[in-house]
C-alpha cells in the first residue's frame, strides 16, 4: 500500500491517530503503545479482514502484555502492603 498504514481510534471522547508507517504490524504496535501510555491495560486485537477478505472470527485474539509499572509505583504498593500486613499482625 502506497504511503504506508495509519491508524485512527475513536472511542467516546478518546481519539488517537498513528502516523503512517510501512506495515500493518508497526501501526498496530504504535497504537497499542499509545494506549498503554494513556493507562489502558489488558489490550487485545483480532484481525477480521486480510485485504478485502472477511475472516469473521476465524483468527485468534492477540493479547498485548501490560507494561511494567514504574519502580516508584511498585515500591509504593509494597510499602502500602507492608503497612497493612504490619497492622494485622498480632502484637
Amino acid at each position: 500500500r502506497e504511503g504506508g498504514f495509519q491508524a485512527r481510534l475513536r472511542y467516546e471522547s478518546l481519539q488517537i491517530d498513528v502516523d503512517p508507517v510501512p506495515t500493518e504490524d508497526q501501526v498496530l504496535s504504535g497504537l497499542i503503545h499509545l494506549l498503554h501510555d494513556r493507562g489502558y491495560r489488558q489490550l487485545r486485537t483480532q484481525r477480521i479482514f486480510i485485504g478485502e477478505q472477511y475472516l469473521g472470527n476465524q483468527e485468534l485474539w492477540v493479547e498485548y502484555p501490560d507494561p511494567e509499572p514504574p519502580l516508584e509505583t511498585r515500591n509504593t504498593w509494597l510499602a502500602w502492603l507492608r503497612q497493612i500486613v504490619g497492622r494485622s499482625s498480632p502484637s
